[in-house]
């Protein structure tokens, strides 16, 4: 879905619908089926991003933010 945190984490490597617009995901993911150039780009794109985020890190900074609540 297209909303705020969605463009934050997947900035422009994945193909967005409007949920409030009937048929709007369903036109994407035809979209996404039928470019196949599109959709080879994004898949890079998206995979360079999600090297970036790791369990390890994300556990760290979570436990230093409720470290800090004290």
């Amino acid at each position: 879905a297209s909303n705020p945190a969605t463009r934050e984490i997947c900035q422009d490597a994945t193909f967005f619908f409007d949920p409030q617009k009937e048929g709007h995901f369903t036109q994407m993911l035809d979209s996404a089926i039928r470019n196949h150039e599109e959709r080879t780009q994004l898949s890079v794109k998206i995979r360079q991003l999600a090297a970036a985020f790791s369990w390890s890190e994300c556990g760290r900074k979570t436990l230093a933010a409720y470290g800090s609540l004290r």
